[in-house]
């Protein structure tokens, strides 16, 4: 998977974004003793390098469970995603992948081959904590099971499902 960044915002967008960033970078932590996030401000898409596809909230739901697919890059927010930087004692450990229009978190069930899905976001929960980088060779793997984000059967098709396999 790859990352690009938004071509064009329009002023709107901007200060929305900005607004939101603002107000999410007063929050801090989930486990107040230990677990911080810093909320991420630039939306991204996460791209398949392979086909161009983008990771996607399936119909745009903005309902925790709703899956995710890879979708033709269309510009809406259903694909957009906020990296919120989680950190222990000062230390970065992974991101939170957090959807620009539900505000919901990448999550995983932790069953091999099932697909990826969105929940509210926590820091509690493993399967919600990526590592990974931003260039357009990142790969993205979960904590919970250290398995990597991956499209289904390696598919070009739009609506495939996004999921998770040991290798990458």
């Amino acid at each position: 998977m790859k990352i690009r960044v938004p071509r064009l915002f329009s002023r709107a967008t901007i200060a929305a974004v900005l607004g939101l960033g603002v107000a999410l970078s007063s929050a801090v932590a989930a486990h107040a003793d230990t677990a911080y996030v810093t909320y991420g401000t630039q939306a991204y898409w996460i791209t398949a390098g392979y086909d161009g596809l983008n990771v996607a909230v399936s119909n745009g739901s903005i309902y925790p469970g709703a899956p995710l697919i890879q979708w033709y890059n269309d510009g809406a927010a259903e694909q957009k995603w906020y990296f919120d930087q989680v950190s222990v004692n000062g230390n970065a450990i992974g991101y939170l992948i957090r959807n620009e229009n539900s505000h919901l978190c990448i999550d995983t069930d932790g069953s091999p081959g099932d697909g990826l899905f969105q929940a509210v976001c926590t820091t509690a929960d493993p399967g919600q904590l990526f590592t990974g980088g931003f260039s357009s060779a990142s790969r993205y793997r979960d904590s919970g099971s250290g398995w990597w984000m991956d499209i289904s059967g390696f598919s070009y098709g739009a609506g495939a499902t996004v999921d998770r396999k040991s290798v990458v």
